[in-house]
């Protein structure tokens, strides 16, 4: 059978090791450490001893703690003598009435906004097309009057596209509204369409 050792059996016990080592001398029995093996017979009888006789339970009282409760003595008297504080009541302080929301104008709506961007997505890569067409139109059977035509159309666009750009979001900062924007785009779409319809009639007609 398999030894155990002085603090195993004082874990086992609940003791300290030094008691088990005090009751285990009492026995006859040379021990000299918590370190120290017990045989199962020996073991046996310190349970049945202990069992019996249960150890004293020593009252460890120090002079640290002694001097503690010497000092948390007054302190409590103090403390019960001193008159409660004071705690004033609190303030209830008026709920603010809510800030009363202006209505959003019908081209600021999420539907508005959707077919613009729809609109002006679709307008910039179908421009390209409809201009190259045009320019074949306006100048017809000359293909160096075109490509110089296109390239005077294409710096305009390029140019038309920063300006617009950089006006718009001059007017969107100082208003804060897409109203002028959407009158100012469709100005602009009715000014290109009388450019277009006047160049239509100016230009000369085949015979």
């Amino acid at each position: 059978m398999a030894k155990v050792r002085v603090y195993e059996l004082a874990k086992e016990l609940g003791v300290e090791s030094k008691t088990v080592l005090s009751m285990l001398k009492d026995m006859g029995e040379f021990v000299r450490s918590a370190s120290s093996t017990v045989e199962a017979p020996v073991e046996r009888r310190l349970k049945e001893k202990l069992a019996s006789e249960p150890p004293p339970v020593k009252k460890t009282t120090t002079k640290k703690a002694a001097a503690k409760t010497a000092e948390a003595a007054p302190a409590a008297k103090t403390a019960e003598a001193a008159p409660a504080a004071t705690v004033p009541a609190p303030v209830e302080v008026p709920a603010e009435a809510p800030l009363a929301t202006a209505p959003s104008a019908p081209c600021t709506g999420p539907a508005a906004l959707s077919v613009s961007s729809l609109v002006v997505g679709a307008a910039v890569p179908g421009i390209v097309p409809l201009v190259l067409g045009r320019v074949h139109e306006l100048v017809p059977g000359d293909p160096e009057g075109q490509r110089a035509a296109w390239s005077v159309t294409t710096m305009a666009f390029a140019l038309g596209q920063a300006g617009a750009a950089y006006g718009f979001s001059f007017l969107y900062a100082r208003g804060g509204d897409y109203l002028p924007l959407f009158s100012l785009a469709a100005a602009c779409l009715v000014l290109a369409l009388a450019v277009d319809l006047a160049a239509r009639v100016a230009a000369p007609r085949p015979i």
